[in-house]
This record gives C-alpha cells, structure tokens and sequence, in this order.
C-alpha cells in the first residue's frame, strides 16, 4: 500500500470519527434542550432559549462535519450514502405526511411525535446503506 493511500483511509477514519462525536454531542443537546427546561432550570425562558440555540448551533457543525465526511470518500461510497438519503428523505416525506394526516382523519387516536419519524428515517437510512453496500461488494 503506497503513503496517499494510507494517508486516504487515515484522512476517511479521522473525519467518520468526527462525525460521530459531533453526532454524540448533538444528541446530547437535544436531551438538555428536552429535559432541561423539567428538570434543572424549571422552564426559565432565557435558559430553554439558550440551549435551543446551542442544540442549533451543534447541529449545525454536526452537518458541515457529515458534508466533509461524504466529500472525503471514493464515488461509489458517496453514490451509496446518497441513494441512502435519498430514500429515507423520501420515505420520511411520504410516510411523515401521511402519519399526520392520519391523526387529522381520527384514523389514529394520538398525536404524531417527531420522534417517531426520526425513528423511520433513521432505520431506513441504515438500512439503504447495508443493501446498497451489499449490491456493490
């Protein structure tokens, strides 16, 4: 193995775990911005406001880490993950709009919660990734 090559999976490996922490750090924040107000600061506005502007803000470095991650891999992985997203944007769109029609139309008798989707969409993506890896090995 030639010095770029290492140097190429060393540079990949760096970034993924990057992304991962940034990830971690995200969940976190949405765990502080959701218990914190009940819990530790008894709904104090300035506070909930504060840690939702921290939530954003990771989240945001979150996502420019996950860009530079996908700009970091070989075309073929990049075509993986973006079918990916593809269909798990897409099924959380469809399925999304669909789930809260059905609250609208007494066809489910309890409101839609975000998580729900953020559940599906994740599943979905995990799954496209490991068929889309397996239809290209």
């Amino acid at each position: 193995m030639n010095k770029s090559n290492i140097n190429w999976k060393q540079n990949i490996k760096n970034t993924t775990k990057r992304v991962f922490i940034w990830t971690v750090l995200w969940v976190l924040s949405v765990a502080l911005l959701t218990f914190g107000p009940k819990i530790l600061w008894d709904f104090e506005t300035g506070l909930t406001l504060a840690a939702a502007g921290l939530n954003i803000l990771i989240g945001i470095k979150m996502i420019f880490t996950l860009k530079n991650n996908l700009d970091s891999i070989d075309e073929l992985a990049q075509k993986i993950h973006r079918d990916a997203m593809a269909i798990a944007m897409g099924t959380g769109v469809v399925i999304g709009t669909c789930y809260e029609i059905f609250e609208d139309v007494k066809l489910i008798t309890f409101q839609p919660e975000i998580s729900h989707l953020l559940i599906l969409i994740t599943i979905t993506y995990v799954m496209s990734l490991a068929i889309g890896t397996a239809k290209y090995k």
